[in-house]
């Protein structure tokens, strides 16, 4: 739903910028014998069409993604339309704004927000992707963003699954490839915490009186059966 609010929000701005042209960053601030030198209407054109087409990509690119049941891309597809329009804009405008003396202070700006930007999204791909599985002598813990701790003492089942249930919704988790990560709801068991590195089997399945079913499995299977033996091991002495 966010993201079609998005999309249309984008849609709206784009016929804005044509009405308001002060909309647009940087413009509202020129003097105005800076603002003469640029071709406006031409600006504001380029813009809307460029808005409106990022807002069409995200509205037809999540409901399409939706129908098919492929939620590994829903979260790439705002970054990749959002940094795809920004770029288009960013070269676009040159040609409408080629009178002006842009100074090296300026250049230099908008490299380091790209750079911030691009830095930012590293961040919360990486951040989603990575966890790791730790046994202690009282306790499983997965490190990482939605961590959480499962004291042994309130662990009341272990499931090793060769197939999971299935999906229905992420309500606040991290999709991206083959990584699901955080809390989803399933057909099965209603809430759960899915930490996932791949698309295939099998599943550690951990029931718990503190926590939502938890959900782990590894790239490499033979990763997953040494954590199952190695916390049963635990459960058992």
């Amino acid at each position: 739903m966010a993201t079609y609010i998005a999309g249309l929000f984008l849609i709206v701005l784009g016929f804005l910028v044509v009405r308001f042209p002060m909309l647009l960053s940087g413009y509202n601030t020129m003097p105005k014998e800076e603002r003469e030198k640029v071709d406006i209407a031409g600006l504001s054109r380029m813009v809307r069409s460029v808005f409106i087409g990022m807002g069409l990509c995200l509205i037809l690119g999540t409901f399409i993604l939706s129908k098919t049941g492929d939620i590994s891309l829903m979260d790439i597809l705002s970054p990749i339309v959002i940094f795809g329009g920004v770029g288009i804009t960013v070269v676009a405008r040159q040609r409408y704004t080629k009178a002006l003396t842009i100074s090296r202070f300026s250049r230099y700006k908008n490299l380091l927000v790209f750079a911030f930007l691009i830095g930012f999204m590293i961040y919360i791909v990486y951040s989603g992707m990575s966890d790791k599985v730790v046994v202690y002598e009282d306790r499983v813990q997965i490190t990482g963003s939605y961590g959480v701790n499962i004291p042994f003492e309130n662990i009341t089942q272990m499931e090793y699954r060769e197939t999971m249930p299935d999906i229905t919704l992420r309500t606040n988790g991290f999709s991206l490839w083959k990584y699901r990560k955080g809390y989803f709801r399933t057909d099965e068991l209603g809430k759960v915490m899915l930490f996932l590195h791949s698309y295939e089997g099998p599943y550690l399945i951990i029931h718990s009186t503190t926590n939502d079913p938890v959900i782990i499995n590894r790239s490499k299977p033979e990763d997953l059966e040494r954590l199952y033996a190695e916390i049963n091991t635990k459960l058992e002495s």
